[in-house]
């Protein structure tokens, strides 16, 4: 595909502020989509997690965590990265600078919801079974039926009030099987199951509130853990990852600064590479696609991607706007050969690409807006991904010094 600069800056500004803004095709800049053909509009939805109504919840969720022996940070707030537009994405913001190693959350134990299973027992990546998994979504039905009437009622609330179809088993089959053909053969397929499948597979259940238990635990929980609040930090990593996770099983889960914050600055955690994150954070195969494929957003830069069996590189972009390519294998590129695959893995996105683009939504019922918006992203940002590799690839036959 071969993006022109232009388009590649406007899509690391996208990935760069996060978001649900748009980039209009007719407009040329990073805005709010006004563009009235739906199919010239890409929406970069990140992980913001929160809408207007939750506001006064979430300082009912922090006092209650306070009065339970926990504690939440009064120099951090939830609020949109720009506050006076209403478009902009959410996210847990500093309010005054707070130092390396300072306390932003404490929760204690008492306040998790969690599985049932050996609650002693330390966590590893291999123990995430569909045993822990059954167990917690069990956890979590028991408390959501509840309602106002569970000991977690705050918490409970909230998540109750969280929208669904913001992860792919939640997305109609008809835009499971388009994202599918658009990324076909160049990133590992990705699971077609809907949420209920995957909960009638995994745990014999199909309940509406154990259906929705489970969404909630993919986006939102820590391995075989809720924990109120911790799951408002926005996702984001390198230089931007700023919390430092210290859990004491039994006692307490803390966030700590991982170092200074200054006033302004949100405040991130990891999905795959936090301190506790153990393997995933050093394997490709926890990268970009598999973020998108749990959570069902297109994370900020630096991003990391696996294509195929060939490539393994991170993007990340300098405070310039370039974008910077690494590989994690550039010893194992065989030049000609990878050059010849990446032009092909560049043209059949394209085809494909341009194909639903030129047919539009209108010609796709069955996929709602949000769908369409968010797998787009998700294709752009493939692209951006393949033309820098194509084009490290090419410096590198010529004999340059690339991004090496």
């Amino acid at each position: 595909m071969m993006y022109s600069n232009l388009s590649i800056i406007l899509l690391s500004a996208a990935l760069q502020y996060g978001n649900i803004y748009q980039v209009c095709a007719d407009e040329k800049i990073l805005t709010t989509c006004t563009s009235s053909v739906e199919s010239e509009c890409v929406n970069y939805d990140d992980s913001a997690k929160i809408d207007d109504s939750d506001e006064a919840e979430t300082h009912y969720l922090a006092d209650w965590i306070n009065a339970e022996g926990g504690f939440v940070d009064s120099r951090q707030e939830i609020r949109r990265l720009f506050p006076d537009d209403p478009h902009s994405p959410k996210g847990v913001f500093a309010k005054e600078r707070i130092e390396k190693g300072q306390l932003l959350l404490s929760v204690p134990w008492k306040l998790l919801i969690r599985s049932e299973m050996d609650e002693e027992k330390e966590m590893e990546d291999d123990d995430l079974s569909d045993d822990w998994n059954c167990q917690l979504v069990d956890s979590l039905s028991r408390e959501m039926a509840l309602g106002d009437e569970s000991k977690f009622a705050p918490y409970i609330h909230y998540l109750n009030g969280q929208e669904r179809g913001q992860i792919l088993g939640d997305f109609s089959t008809e835009a499971q099987l388009m994202l599918n053909e658009l990324t076909d053969s160049i990133i590992s397929t990705f699971d077609v199951m809907t949420s209920i499948e995957s909960l009638q597979q995994r745990c014999s259940r199909e309940d509406p509130v154990a259906v929705h238990a489970s969404v909630l635990i993919e986006q939102r929980s820590e391995d075989d853990l809720m924990i109120p609040y911790y799951d408002m930090y926005n996702h984001r990593n390198g230089k931007w990852l700023n919390t430092w996770i210290n859990l004491v099983r039994g006692e307490k889960y803390d966030v700590l600064a991982r170092h200074t914050i200054e006033a302004g600055q949100e405040i991130y955690n990891s999905y795959n590479q936090c301190n506790k994150c153990a393997a995933k954070a050093y394997n490709f195969e926890c990268g970009t696609p598999h973020i998108f494929d749990l959570y069902g957003f297109t994370e900020s830069y630096p991003q990391r991607w696996a294509i195929g069996a060939d490539f393994f590189f991170d993007l990340d972009q300098e405070d310039s706007g370039k974008i910077v390519l690494s590989w994690s294998n550039k010893e194992d590129l065989h030049i000609q050969e990878d050059l010849d695959i990446l032009k092909n893995m560049i043209s059949r996105l394209q085809v494909s690409g341009d194909r639903y683009k030129r047919d539009g939504i209108a010609s796709h019922p069955q996929i709602k807006q949000s769908e369409w918006n968010t797998i787009f992203l998700f294709y752009d940002a493939l692209s951006v991904a393949l033309d820098n590799a194509f084009l490290s690839t090419s410096d590198f036959v010529a004999g340059g010094n690339g991004y090496y």
